[in-house]
Protein backbone atom coordinates (compact mmCIF):
# COMPACT_ATOMS: atom_id res chain seq x y z
CA UNK A 1 0.00 0.00 0.00
CA UNK A 2 0.98 3.42 0.27
CA UNK A 3 0.57 6.31 1.89
CA UNK A 4 1.65 10.01 2.95
CA UNK A 5 3.17 11.30 6.05
CA UNK A 6 5.08 14.85 7.25
CA UNK A 7 8.45 14.64 9.16
CA UNK A 8 10.85 17.57 10.75
CA UNK A 9 13.93 17.99 8.98
CA UNK A 10 16.81 19.88 10.46
CA UNK A 11 19.79 22.27 9.08
CA UNK A 12 22.98 20.64 9.12
CA UNK A 13 24.53 24.30 9.55
CA UNK A 14 23.82 26.92 11.55
CA UNK A 15 22.78 30.01 9.54
CA UNK A 16 20.65 28.22 6.92
CA UNK A 17 17.31 29.62 7.10
CA UNK A 18 14.50 28.30 8.32
CA UNK A 19 16.05 26.23 10.61
CA UNK A 20 13.64 23.27 10.56
CA UNK A 21 11.13 22.57 8.08
CA UNK A 22 8.16 20.15 7.30
CA UNK A 23 9.05 17.50 4.52
CA UNK A 24 6.14 15.52 2.42
CA UNK A 25 6.69 11.88 1.82
CA UNK A 26 5.26 9.99 -0.11
CA UNK A 27 5.69 6.00 1.70
CA UNK A 28 5.18 3.06 -0.55
CA UNK A 29 5.19 -0.71 1.01
CA UNK A 30 5.16 -3.78 0.00
CA UNK A 31 5.54 -6.93 2.93
CA UNK A 32 5.32 -10.40 2.35
CA UNK A 33 4.39 -13.17 5.11
CA UNK A 34 5.14 -17.30 5.36
CA UNK A 35 2.75 -18.64 8.17
CA UNK A 36 2.31 -21.37 9.49
CA UNK A 37 -1.57 -21.70 11.67
CA UNK A 38 -3.16 -24.41 13.85
CA UNK A 39 -6.65 -24.67 14.23
CA UNK A 40 -8.57 -26.23 17.41
CA UNK A 41 -12.22 -27.16 17.39
CA UNK A 42 -14.17 -26.24 19.95
CA UNK A 43 -16.66 -28.39 22.05
CA UNK A 44 -18.76 -29.97 19.63
CA UNK A 45 -16.73 -30.68 16.61
CA UNK A 46 -15.41 -34.68 17.46
CA UNK A 47 -14.98 -35.00 13.85
CA UNK A 48 -13.21 -31.66 12.02
CA UNK A 49 -14.55 -33.07 8.65
CA UNK A 50 -18.15 -31.78 10.41
CA UNK A 51 -17.21 -28.45 10.82
CA UNK A 52 -17.45 -25.60 13.62
CA UNK A 53 -16.89 -23.52 16.22
CA UNK A 54 -12.18 -23.10 16.52
CA UNK A 55 -10.11 -21.12 17.55
CA UNK A 56 -6.17 -20.59 15.80
CA UNK A 57 -2.69 -19.67 16.81
CA UNK A 58 -0.08 -19.11 14.28
CA UNK A 59 3.35 -17.75 13.54
CA UNK A 60 4.75 -16.27 10.69
CA UNK A 61 8.18 -14.26 8.91
CA UNK A 62 7.21 -11.06 7.75
CA UNK A 63 8.95 -9.03 5.47
CA UNK A 64 7.99 -5.58 4.55
CA UNK A 65 10.26 -3.68 2.04
CA UNK A 66 9.35 0.50 2.07
CA UNK A 67 10.14 2.86 -0.26
CA UNK A 68 10.38 6.79 0.48
CA UNK A 69 10.12 9.58 -1.55
CA UNK A 70 10.53 13.10 0.10
CA UNK A 71 9.63 16.52 -1.04
CA UNK A 72 11.32 19.39 0.05
CA UNK A 73 9.42 22.37 -1.63
CA UNK A 74 11.39 25.56 -2.10
CA UNK A 75 14.24 24.11 0.03
CA UNK A 76 17.07 22.79 -1.14
CA UNK A 77 17.30 19.37 0.30
CA UNK A 78 21.44 18.79 0.93
CA UNK A 79 20.82 21.42 3.74
CA UNK A 80 18.80 19.29 5.72
CA UNK A 81 18.84 16.09 7.49
CA UNK A 82 15.92 14.02 9.55
CA UNK A 83 16.38 13.03 13.28
CA UNK A 84 19.14 10.18 13.94
CA UNK A 85 16.20 8.38 15.73
CA UNK A 86 13.21 8.64 12.86
CA UNK A 87 14.02 5.58 11.06
CA UNK A 88 13.41 7.66 8.18
CA UNK A 89 15.29 6.56 4.61
CA UNK A 90 14.19 6.24 1.13
CA UNK A 91 14.80 2.47 1.16
CA UNK A 92 14.34 0.40 4.11
CA UNK A 93 13.16 -3.42 5.11
CA UNK A 94 11.88 -4.79 7.73
CA UNK A 95 12.09 -8.54 9.12
CA UNK A 96 10.11 -9.87 11.61
CA UNK A 97 8.27 -12.52 13.43
CA UNK A 98 4.52 -12.27 14.05
CA UNK A 99 2.06 -13.98 16.40
CA UNK A 100 -1.38 -14.27 15.78
CA UNK A 101 -4.90 -15.37 17.61
CA UNK A 102 -8.21 -15.57 16.21
CA UNK A 103 -11.66 -17.82 15.62
CA UNK A 104 -14.06 -18.77 13.46
CA UNK A 105 -16.96 -21.08 12.29
CA UNK A 106 -16.85 -22.98 9.25
CA UNK A 107 -20.09 -25.37 7.60
CA UNK A 108 -19.63 -28.24 5.74
CA UNK A 109 -20.98 -27.50 2.17
CA UNK A 110 -20.21 -30.86 0.37
CA UNK A 111 -17.95 -33.37 1.02
CA UNK A 112 -14.46 -32.19 1.99
CA UNK A 113 -15.58 -28.73 1.05
CA UNK A 114 -16.16 -25.69 3.73
CA UNK A 115 -18.10 -22.32 3.82
CA UNK A 116 -15.96 -20.28 6.71
CA UNK A 117 -16.02 -16.85 8.23
CA UNK A 118 -13.11 -15.99 10.63
CA UNK A 119 -11.68 -13.24 12.90
CA UNK A 120 -8.35 -12.72 13.65
CA UNK A 121 -5.29 -10.42 15.22
CA UNK A 122 -1.43 -10.08 14.17
CA UNK A 123 0.81 -8.56 16.12
CA UNK A 124 4.72 -7.83 16.16
CA UNK A 125 6.73 -11.02 18.20
CA UNK A 126 10.49 -10.19 17.45
CA UNK A 127 11.68 -7.53 15.37
CA UNK A 128 15.26 -8.84 13.51
CA UNK A 129 17.99 -6.71 12.62
CA UNK A 130 16.44 -3.39 13.59
CA UNK A 131 18.16 -0.67 15.71
CA UNK A 132 17.36 0.07 19.17
CA UNK A 133 17.50 3.67 18.31
CA UNK A 134 15.63 4.00 15.61
CA UNK A 135 11.95 3.47 16.50
CA UNK A 136 9.59 1.64 14.35
CA UNK A 137 5.81 0.86 14.87
CA UNK A 138 4.81 -2.40 13.09
CA UNK A 139 1.05 -2.29 14.05
CA UNK A 140 -1.34 -5.02 14.92
CA UNK A 141 -3.27 -6.27 12.07
CA UNK A 142 -6.58 -6.95 12.34
CA UNK A 143 -8.68 -9.48 9.72
CA UNK A 144 -12.12 -10.90 9.10
CA UNK A 145 -12.55 -13.73 6.11
CA UNK A 146 -15.16 -14.62 4.87
CA UNK A 147 -14.44 -17.72 2.05
CA UNK A 148 -14.80 -21.09 1.40
CA UNK A 149 -11.58 -23.77 2.35
CA UNK A 150 -11.29 -27.08 0.39
CA UNK A 151 -9.69 -29.65 2.30
CA UNK A 152 -7.37 -32.52 0.60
Amino acid sequence: GSFKDQYGAYAILPGIDPASIQVDADIKANSYLIGFDYKQYFLSASNTLDGGLYFLIGFGFNLTKRKTSFDYGNYDGSNYVFEPTSGIASQSTFKYFSMKGGQGYDIDVVEYVKLYIEGNARFTALKIGMSEAVEINIPTVIGASLGIRFQL
